[in-house]
């Protein structure tokens, strides 16, 4: 529950300070990183992902991957179980399912889902920051989750594009003119209202559509 995210955010937040006054990477500067991952078979280079193109659709296929993975994880046994969590875990606990152990696998899955993201990210430009162990990486987050729908799988992604999509939008000044340079002011009015307007976020409303 709300204890766990608590808690979880606070040792989120010691390895930020762990990692931002310490020079084991780079501390307050960041860690960068040389080079990117190349695959070479004997003398034939199958993939590059110092090429913008090749890490777009590297990055695309792995979205696609995730996706697929999560929905057959879903649609097993496994699945069905930490879905009856959600609803109802003393119902499960009382059916023989020891819910500890399924939710710390599930924890797992996300942790390695989210370290690949983090591997990606780092391909991005070469430089990984402390400030991505911060709290605020893990609000924004939340954030996606909640304007996509909470216990959909498409909506985080979709929470995703539409946060920093309308982000964009608010930043463009030949837009928005003045009210362009406080972008922050017009997002959180934005989300303030999906939460309010929409129960389920935007994914929930597609599926009622």
């Amino acid at each position: 529950g709300i204890y766990f995210i608590m808690v979880t955010l606070a040792f989120a937040q010691m390895l930020f300070y762990f990692f931002h006054d310490s020079d084991i990477a780079g501390g307050s500067d960041g860690a960068f990183i040389y080079f990117k991952p190349v695959i070479v078979l004997g003398e034939l280079t199958l993939m590059d992902l110092d090429g913008q193109n090749v890490l777009y659709f590297f990055s695309l296929v792995s979205l696609m991957s995730a996706y697929g993975f999560l929905l057959i994880i879903l649609r097993s046994p496994f699945g069905r179980v930490i879905q009856g969590i959600k609803v109802n875990e003393h119902r499960m606990r009382a059916l023989g399912y020891n819910t500890y152990i399924y939710k710390l696998v599930s924890f797992i899955i996300a942790g390695l889902i989210g370290g690949y993201a983090g591997f990606l990210f780092a391909c991005i430009d070469g430089f990984v920051p402390p400030e991505l162990l911060g709290w605020q990486e893990s609000g924004l987050a939340l954030v996606m989750v909640i304007l996509g729908g909470i216990g959909t799988l498409f909506g985080p992604a979709l929470g995703a594009v539409a946060l920093l999509g309308v982000e964009e939008l608010f930043r463009e000044r030949h837009i928005f003119g003045q009210l362009s340079e406080h972008w922050q002011i017009l997002l959180g009015a934005f989300v303030i209202a999906v939460v309010l307007m929409l129960n389920n976020g935007i994914g929930g409303l597609i599926l009622k559509i």
